[in-house]
């Protein structure tokens, strides 16, 4: 039975609900029909703005950790000339050396005026990409500027006037601030390291013009390298003065990541500096060389000549700007005999010691004639390497036969992107045999109707040199932040097993001989260290489209080469379009190249000699 004071408590607790609902209801009206037009006028008074806040972008650094490209945040001067007045002249003369001016072209561009609109023109865009030491050195003039304001007795009567002057006259547009890629060798791994650009992205209230990578590694990484942005969110109340308590930043700024590549500054640079003398005494159209180490893939250099300045860009022609190395492709001629004839020899179609008869020079096949440089008979399969035959070559190809041959092309890569970490990689050209015509095996067993990059063939050659396992190039080593903390480690491929090793071992030595005496290039010859290596003549066909076959007179030409022979560290390509002075044969060309590549890297790396003696030691050293 319930008791009497029971009954009072659920009573007064009754009543003090009622009383609190009807107290709600109460201010509820009054602050949604009694006092709406005056909070509505309060919330109108404020503004809230939010805003991008932009990371900085990451660095791209060689394998040492020096770096290559870097970020520095730079801003837009504006001027409002409503507040310069009568002054427009004393400002221009002020700071007109400091945003690159004339005196008088930046007078006029600070004098009052007003727009078409017959309204007063209160922005005017000085200069874009001024840096923030740049900025604070024109800031500080500004704040410091008196004029004609006078003394102390005129400056209170002008107070508000010349605080004006120097706090609103010159200012910088928060909304065109960006970032400013900074390259600071200026030309160099220019087209593998890429270029970028603004680009208007919205955010919230504003637009942000950051920066985008466009090619390379820019390009390749530009997510990793942007980092991610950070908001932020402001109230304004409608005098402009900010509401600080009221700031939130409910979004935190990461930066950007920093790419170490695999590259090697040291071989980069000695790698440009040989192609520079070489567009110098060969003048071709083009040169390229690429260094990589065999067993793992890394790639230590990649350069084309002419090249380009990224902090420049647009004061070189666009064809400059593309990374020749992986993104054109070419028939490599005779360095490609050296796929074929492995291919034979894993096989087992041919022995090494095997004769071919090569027919004194000139052999009619499929009723069109194939030519060698010279008058040959019978040559061993290594001494088709050493005299670099097309018939000979082209003899074996037809032993292995199309089937074979087009399988072998395609495990060494031919026809397929490496799969290299950095966009535009071109996938070469190789047909399947049912598009062959009947002399097709002929030539493409010297090089011909068949199209490779710089990059596949060096990879290829690779292979041979790793004991017959292709390995995929690497080019990115691993991503770091601020701090230095490694985030992540890119680990290099597994090797597939294309040849067996011991057709590559009889390959190298087949290679060896080429740059001894009687080979094609005795000049890619080193003293101190074994070379195994092939030359490339290849005549350059028409791609115009108003000319088929080939052009008269201009040649690829290229030397591919690893050291030491029997224990490789190195593996170096070296492509020239069309040399037009002292010859155009590979062995001649490209091979003095090869050899001066070759011997600076070695020694910068500290690639131990093989062929060094007791009393060379001083090599080392």
């Amino acid at each position: 039975m319930i008791s009497k004071t029971q009954v009072n408590r659920l009573g007064m607790l009754t009543a003090l609900l009622a009383f609190s609902f009807l107290a709600l209801g109460f201010r509820l009206v009054d602050l949604q029909v009694m006092r709406h037009h005056e909070y509505k006028s309060e919330v109108n008074n404020r503004v809230e703005h939010s805003f991008f806040i932009e990371p900085r972008r990451g660095e791209i650094r060689d394998v040492s950790g020096n770096t290559l490209v870097y970020s520095e945040f730079v801003k837009t001067v504006v001027a409002n000339p409503e507040y310069i007045k009568t002054h427009w002249y004393e400002m221009a003369a002020l700071i007109a050396e400091d945003l690159g001016y004339e005196v008088e072209v930046l007078a006029e561009k600070l004098k009052p005026r007003t727009n078409s609109n017959g309204s007063k023109l209160r922005y005017v865009m000085l200069k874009n990409k001024v840096t923030e030491n740049q900025w604070e050195l024109i800031a500080a003039k500004v704040k410091a500027c008196r004029f004609s304001y006078g003394e102390k007795k005129v400056l209170k009567k002008n107070y508000i006037d010349l605080k004006n002057l120097q706090t609103k006259a010159i200012y910088c547009d928060s909304r065109r601030d960006t970032q400013l890629r900074i390259h600071p060798h200026n030309n160099f791994a220019s087209q593998l390291l890429g270029y970028g650009g603004v680009d208007q992205s919205p955010s919230k209230n504003d637009r942000k013009e950051t920066f985008k990578g466009k090619s390379g590694i820019e390009q390749r990484m530009n997510k990793v390298l942007a980092g991610v942005p950070g908001w932020g969110r402001k109230f304004y109340a409608k005098s402009s003065l900010e509401l600080t308590h009221s700031r939130e930043v409910f979004k935190n700024v990461q930066n950007g990541r920093h790419v170490v590549l695999t590259i090697d500054m040291g071989v980069q640079q000695i790698v440009e500096d040989a192609l520079r003398e070489a567009m110098k005494e060969h003048q071709p159209l083009t040169a390229s060389a690429i260094v990589i180490r065999p067993r793992t893939g890394d790639v230590l250099a990649m350069a084309s000549m002419p090249d380009f300045n990224p902090n420049s860009l647009g004061d070189s022609p666009v064809g400059t700007w593309k990374n020749r190395i992986i993104g054109d492709f070419y028939e490599p001629g005779s360095t490609f005999k050296v796929i074929v004839l492995a291919a034979a020899l894993n096989e087992g179609v041919i022995r090494i010691s095997d004769s071919v008869f090569c027919e004194n020079g000139c052999y009619m096949y499929a009723g069109r004639a194939l030519h060698d440089h010279h008058s040959y008979g019978n040559l061993t399969v290594e001494q088709i390497i050493t005299k670099s035959s097309n018939i000979g070559a082209a003899k074996i190809a037809m032993k292995l036969g199309p089937q074979a041959l087009y399988r072998y092309l395609s495990d060494f890569g031919f026809g397929k992107k490496t799969g290299i970490m950095i966009n535009g990689e071109t996938y070469g050209i190789l047909r399947s045999p049912d598009k062959w015509r009947k002399i097709s095996i002929s030539r493409i067993a010297m090089g011909h109707e068949i199209a490779a990059s710089s990059l596949q063939m060096v990879v290829a050659m690779s292979a041979i040199a790793n004991k017959g396992q292709l390995i995929q190039p690497r080019l990115i080593d691993r991503l770091v932040d601020d701090a230095g903390k490694t985030i992540i480690k890119f680990p290099n491929t597994k090797p597939r097993q294309v040849v067996r090793p011991a057709t590559a071992k009889l390959m190298v030595q087949a290679l060896k001989t080429v740059v001894k005496p009687g080979g094609t290039a005795p000049a890619a010859r080193l003293q101190h260290y074994t070379v195994a290596g092939k030359t490339g003549t290849a005549q350059k066909a028409a791609t115009d489209g108003k000319r088929k076959g080939y052009l008269p007179g201009k040649f690829f030409t290229s030397f591919l080469g690893f050291l030491p022979a029997d224990a490789p560290e190195l593996c170096i390509g070296v492509i020239l379009d069309s040399p037009s002075m002292k010859g155009y044969y590979g062995g001649a060309v490209a091979g003095p190249i090869f050899k001066v590549i070759a011997e600076k890297t070695a020694r910068h790396l500290g690639v131990r000699p093989d062929l060094i003696s007791t009393t060379d030691l001083a090599f080392l050293n």
